[in-house]
């Protein structure tokens, strides 16, 4: 566990950094990436994530000086009954289509989304990614668990988690809707910058 909220937030940031390497090393030995100007993963009504990934963004957000801004998107949304990210900005002409308001700092579970890997009941490592990018290009996809089979480096979605929880138990083993650990995020930092 961190001592410090600025601490805790450069550890988490280091974290993504070294993910964001490895998926970038990744992509580069299996030729993969998401099809272009695809959103269809930040349009679901079932993404969620815990209070500790989502800390540096709601720290970037109240460096920007607009967490009330953000926390009325939440209510929006929250009054709407829907659980899209609040920060997907899709493109209003191609439907499926759009982007991260805050890509730089994610969460975790955007980050690995489509380029990692989980261990399966054998307990053997399992490319996960999503439909689109199977349905792309289907044979890179395979040869991308036959690359891992055969030991290529890739993020995997347990040791991931658990190495960013553990750097803050409780609201980092606690999963919320997306918009719902946001507004957690937000009002961790805002008391936070109080202290």
């Amino acid at each position: 566990m961190t001592d410090s909220f600025p601490q805790l937030l450069a550890e988490i940031r280091h974290i993504y950094l070294e993910i964001d390497q490895q998926i970038a090393t990744f992509q580069k030995a299996t030729d993969l990436h998401c099809p272009e100007g695809c959103g269809s993963c930040c349009d679901s009504q079932e993404v969620e994530a815990t209070v500790t990934e989502l800390l540096p963004l709601a720290d970037a957000i109240f460096q920007s000086g607009r967490p009330d801004a953000l926390a009325e998107l939440i209510e929006q949304s929250e009054k709407k009954n829907t659980k899209a990210c609040v920060l997907y900005q899709p493109d209003p002409l191609l439907p499926g289509n759009g982007r991260c308001g805050q890509y730089p700092h994610r969460p975790l579970v955007c980050r690995l989304f489509g380029f990692a890997a989980r261990y399966d009941r054998s307990k053997d490592l399992e490319f996960s990614t999503c439909k689109k990018i199977k349905i792309q290009d289907p044979q890179k996809v395979w040869t991308a668990q036959e690359l891992i089979r055969a030991g290529l480096s890739v993020p995997v979605f347990q040791a991931c988690f658990m190495r960013l929880a553990s750097l803050h138990p409780g609201p980092g083993f606690q999963r919320y809707a997306i918009n719902q650990a946001l507004k957690k995020a937000l009002e961790f930092c805002y008391w936070k910058k109080l202290l």
